[in-house]
């Protein structure tokens, strides 16, 4: 299994879930967001919203990172993925809502994983591009 290969089948399902939630937490009602466990829900409205949009953006960086000369971008959103999920997590303990830990350690797992791909270097292509 190749490098980019790897990199695609951890950014696809990335980039697909948090465009579909960012999408929601930037337009759905709040009322409909704290229906499904959003833990934007418990945030300001503005704030909520914003973290939707950058959500958003980072499917954007998930994507663009499984062109090899773009791998950069899938780097900085596996981090923004981990970074988002302690927070996510963070709130959901507040809130008493642990049932959804479970699924913000996957895609941290997830993101950990996309990250160390990124990173990844042999022997044989350390100080060299990649192939597209």
């Amino acid at each position: 299994m190749g490098r980019s290969f790897l990199c695609a089948a951890l950014a696809l399902p990335l980039a697909a879930f948090f465009a579909f939630v960012g999408w929601h937490k930037t337009v759905s009602p709040l009322s409909e967001l704290a229906k499904h466990g959003a833990y934007t829900a418990h945030l300001p409205e503005w704030l909520g919203r914003f973290a939707g949009v950058t959500e958003m953006l980072c499917v954007l960086a998930l994507l663009a990172g499984i062109v090899p000369r773009w791998r950069v971008a899938a780097k900085w959103g596996a981090v923004y993925v981990f970074a988002s999920q302690i927070v996510a997590g963070s709130i959901h303990i507040i809130h008493g809502e642990v049932h959804s830990l479970p699924a913000n350690a996957r895609w941290m797992v997830m993101a950990a994983a996309l990250y160390a791909v990124c990173v990844w270097r042999t022997r044989e292509t350390a100080g060299r591009k990649e192939p597209a």
